[in-house]
C-alpha cells in the first residue's frame, strides 16, 4: 500500500470528490455545491490521497465556535483501513485551529461502521433527529465532540 496524504480540497479535487459523493450517498451534493464549498472560507474540506487518487474526503462547516461535519466518505475498497479515522482526526485538528469548541454531525442510526469511526474519534451520541434522512427514510443520531476533550455521553 502506498502512503496516504491528507490535504485541503482544491477545485482540482472536486470531480473525484463528486464522483465518490454520488457513489456513497442517496442524496449527494452536486459538483457545483462541492466547488462552492471549496472556495468558501466557512467550509473546510480535506481529501485523502494515495498518489493523486482520492481514497476519501471529509467536510466541515464552521460558524462562530461550532463546526458541523457535513460529509465523510471513503472508497469501499479502503474502508476498515483507518482512512476515515485519519480524516476525522485531521478535521478535528482543523476545527481546533479555527477556534471551534465543539463539532456536531448526524449519522444514520443503522450505519454502525460510521458510528464506530466517529466514536473512535471521540464523538458521543447527543440525541436523535427523527426522520432526518429521506432516501431511504431513517432517523439520525446526532453526535458531539468537544475540542477540549470534556465530552460525556448525553444519552
Amino acid at each position: 500500500m502506498k502512503p496516504l496524504r491528507i490535504v485541503p480540497m482544491t477545485p482540482e479535487h472536486v470531480p473525484q470528490v463528486a464522483a465518490l459523493e454520488q457513489a456513497t450517498f442517496s442524496e449527494p451534493w452536486s459538483e457545483q455545491s462541492l466547488l462552492q464549498a471549496a472556495l468558501d472560507e466557512r467550509y473546510r474540506y480535506l481529501v485523502c490521497l494515495e498518489d493523486e487518487r482520492l481514497v476519501g474526503y471529509a467536510g466541515l462547516l464552521l460558524a462562530s465556535d461550532e463546526g458541523q461535519v457535513t460529509n465523510v466518505a471513503v472508497r469501499p475498497q479502503r474502508r476498515g483501513q483507518g482512512v476515515g479515522t485519519r480524516l476525522m482526526e485531521a478535521l478535528k485538528e482543523e476545527a481546533k485551529k479555527r477556534g471551534a469548541k465543539r463539532l456536531f454531525l448526524e449519522v444514520r442510526v443503522g450505519n454502525a461502521a460510521a458510528r464506530h469511526v466517529y466514536e473512535k474519534s471521540g464523538f458521543v451520541a447527543a440525541g436523535i433527529r427523527r426522520g432526518f434522512y429521506r432516501k431511504p427514510p431513517e432517523d439520525a443520531v446526532v453526535m458531539l465532540y468537544e475540542t477540549d476533550g470534556q465530552t460525556d455521553s448525553l444519552l
